[in-house]
């Protein structure tokens, strides 16, 4: 598993079957921006099942109805595959900053609680 999938993962939070069936969907979609794809990826703990299930079907939809594009166009599928490719790049890259920052942000926090504990261990 590469350091890309590593982090992808972290925000899913509980690999199971669906939220890796997702994550593929997610990846081979030709019709989400990467901001789109980031944000789903983020935001997928907190949705329901029932919002996840709705997710999933409009992705299948949605890749489906690609294929049948792709036979009727080939180059021009060929081209926006490409750039959906290089888009999950741009899309990683930008939840590895959020991920870092995410880090950074807990980090400082910690300092901050210690700092207070040991202000209030002191009377100060």
């Amino acid at each position: 598993m590469s350091n890309n999938d590593k982090i992808v993962f972290s925000y899913l939070k509980n690999n199971n079957p669906r939220d890796l069936h997702f994550l593929e969907l997610l990846k081979n979609s030709l019709d989400l921006t990467p901001k789109e794809k980031g944000f789903l990826i983020i935001d997928w703990p907190t949705y329901k099942d029932e919002q996840k299930e709705q997710i999933v079907k409009i992705l299948e939809d949605s890749i489906n109805q690609n294929r049948k594009l792709a036979e009727k166009y080939p180059k021009d599928f060929e081209t926006k595959y490409g750039n959906s490719q290089k888009d999950w790049q741009e899309m990683i890259s930008q939840l590895m900053i959020h991920h870092q920052e995410g880090q950074l942000g807990d980090k400082q926090k910690q300092d901050s609680e210690d700092i207070l504990a040991i202000k209030k261990q002191h009377g100060i």
